[in-house]
């Protein structure tokens, strides 16, 4: 009877173990996960005033950019600001960087795909953040991950943890930056990084949600807690890691929500044990 409870208590204690571990998701490279999509924006809406940057960018609406994830820069942002004239066809094309010898008149090499360190997610010229969409999972991360970075590496880390679901045309694009706060967002912190911090711990309140928004320190969101006394931060986000809380978990401020019914699979295997040791009580 006695080791009948024990194998039951055993295995129970390794579901639950098995469910609180942490999870590496992979961002870039040649193999990211499955179950997470990341794409970047950037604040480029409306007129590009070249290299002015806070108070020209605080003006600027939030727009589509360019996922480098599995392409040159491996965790970098390449925005719109940036463009390629091709000079035989006149065609125009946005978030990509200027070929190698070419000429610099058919080129603005401006936060694109081409010019070391624009590769990169950054805030110079413009802030790239890029948003990781967990689906139907809410996720408490605790740490990211960067590949790559030059100078700095502050970071701004926001979650989503409006009522109601995500819609990224009405809580995310076309807003300014500092518009995010009163659709949804809550500000997860600022880290202060440098150019060797390569894992950062982000997260301390235990923030949970199924969309997270990650970049350069974005002084047009919040600047508790880092600054651009450092110069401007360039990095590449290569994964981040975290934990995925139980189904039907409602997520937000206060961590994985008020839901602690068990999962179905740790109900299941409690029931199995404890019918198994009520039979065998039963025929003793």
């Amino acid at each position: 009877m006695k080791n009948q409870l024990k194998a039951v208590v055993l295995a129970v204690g390794m579901l639950a173990a098995g469910q609180a571990s942490a999870t590496t998701w992979n961002l870039a490279g040649s193999t990211p996960s499955a179950d997470v999509t990341t794409t970047a924006y950037s604040n480029t809406g409306g007129a590009n005033n070249s290299t002015s940057t806070a108070s020209n960018a605080a003006t600027q609406t939030i727009e589509t950019a360019n996922w480098l994830g599995q392409s040159q820069g491996y965790g970098g942002i390449a925005n719109n600001d940036g463009y390629y004239t091709n000079p035989n066809t006149g065609v125009t094309t946005r978030g990509s960087g200027c070929p190698s010898g070419s000429n610099l008149t058919y080129c603005d090499n401006l936060d694109a795909i081409g010019g070391t360190p624009e590769h990169a997610i950054d805030n110079a010229q413009r802030y790239d953040m890029a948003l990781l969409n967990f689906g139907a999972s809410v996720v408490k991360l605790s740490s990211v991950n960067l590949s790559w970075i030059q100078s700095d590496s502050d970071l701004t880390v926001l979650a989503f943890t409006g009522a109601g679901a995500f819609n990224e045309n009405t809580m995310l694009k076309g807003l300014t930056y500092d518009k995010l706060t009163s659709n949804g967002w809550t500000v997860v912190g600022n880290t202060v990084g440098s150019s060797s911090t390569y894992t950062q711990a982000i997260n301390g309140a235990g923030v949970a949600s199924s969309y997270w928004l990650i970049g350069a320190f974005n002084p047009l969101v919040s600047s508790a807690g880092a600054s651009m006394s450092g110069g401007f931060d360039y990095v590449k986000l290569s994964s981040v890691v975290g934990t995925t809380c139980p189904p039907g978990s409602t997520g937000g401020t206060g961590g994985c929500g008020s839901n602690k019914a068990p999962e179905p699979g740790s109900l299941a295997l409690m029931g199995v044990g404890l019918l198994g040791l009520l039979r065998l009580r039963k025929r003793r």
